[in-house]
């Protein structure tokens, strides 16, 4: 089935990827990035996964200051790099202005070390294949105003990726803003929602962009192979049940669908239960509380409550309580590790 390949000034020939990850932000104890660990587990989902947005949400990205996400790209870019994977920048800032700036001077800084004034060579050599934004945050944003920040982006010319994130901007980017907004700007190349939703990809029409869903449930039946509007998927669960969203994948493609959508029901029996288990948590978000409790799993098997609970950006770790019910879930759906990625 032919699909839409995005960042052709970039990629040539190389299909887009179907399914993508908002990687999870490893810390040690006193709060720095865990190299060590977030290598383990970027090499544990390459196999699978092969596009990575950093930093998401799931990421911990909303929190993070300039100079901790600039050590954390270099991080993630250098094992993107090794492992042959690609990268969309997550430039997540509450204003659109804002997040143009720093997308100016992440190119600006890539010309210069790359030391050509290409700025395709000069991005590709750092294997980012283009950057993700946000509306501007605001329940209340006047639609002129969303439109505005959303142009002043795409007019850079970059390759873009717009994220439908209501759950942190409190708005949505309407279906006729996002038709128009792809008709004049060619360079806007993918659109994630992770609304649960659905509008703009479902309402928006013709525009050539490639869609990726980011909700955490109906996997299958989002898909092109089941009538839906989606290419493939952006999810904060791939962190952890990376192989059996890939294994769901390949189901579809090869018109086994039936085996496909069971694989579908499991991950978002899964995922929902997950998110029932961090809804009372007031820290950090659900997304990353959720994949941190399941991917503690993935990593360690069955020493996972032997070892020191998952940290946070916040500086807190994931409660024992919900780590040991994500195991559970793990195990009742048969996805528990017999061992974990980063066991001896």
């Amino acid at each position: 089935m032919p699909f839409p390949t995005p960042f052709p000034a970039i990629l040539g020939s190389r299909p887009a990827p179907r399914l993508w990850c908002p990687p999870l932000t490893h810390f040690t104890a006193d709060g720095g990035l865990d190299t060590a660990r977030m290598e383990a587990h970027w090499r544990a989902m390459r196999p699978h996964v092969s596009g990575f947005l950093v930093p998401g949400s799931t990421g911990e990205g909303w929190e993070m200051g300039e100079a901790e996400t600039a050590r954390l790209l270099d991080i993630c870019l250098g094992l993107a790099r090794d492992l042959d994977a690609l990268v969309l920048v997550g430039m997540l800032r509450p204003d659109a202005a804002d997040a143009r700036e720093a997308i100016k001077a992440f190119v600006e800084g890539a010309v210069r070390q790359a030391g050509t004034d290409d700025v395709p060579e000069a991005l590709a050599l750092l294997g980012v294949c283009g950057f993700t934004v946000c509306a501007t945050t605001g329940k209340h944003l006047p639609p002129e105003d969303m439109r505005a920040g959303l142009e002043g982006i795409l007019g850079l010319g970059a390759p873009t990726a717009l994220y439908q994130l209501p759950q942190v901007t409190q708005n949505e980017i309407p279906p006729d803003m996002f038709t128009d907004l792809a008709a004049r700007f060619p360079n806007l190349v993918l659109f994630k929602d992770s609304s649960g939703g659905d509008r703009v990809a479902r309402q928006a029409g013709e525009h050539g962009v490639f869609m990726v869903r980011g909700a955490e449930n109906a996997y299958a039946d989002s898909l092109v192979e089941y009538g839906g509007p989606y290419h493939g998927l952006l999810l904060g669960s791939s962190n952890a049940l990376h192989g059996a969203l890939a294994d769901m994948l390949i189901l579809l493609e090869s018109d086994r669908k039936d085996e496909a959508r069971d694989i579908s029901r499991r991950l978002t029996r899964v995922m929902d239960q997950c998110f029932a288990l961090v809804a009372d948590l007031e820290y950090a978000n659900p997304f990353t509380n959720a994949c941190k409790a399941l991917d503690h799993w993935m990593a360690w098997g069955p020493e996972a409550m032997d070892r020191p609970m998952p940290m946070l950006h916040c500086g807190r770790a994931v409660p024992q309580t919900v780590v040991r019910g994500a195991g559970l879930l793990l195990e009742v759906d048969g996805l528990l590790p017999g061992k974990g990625y980063m066991a001896d």
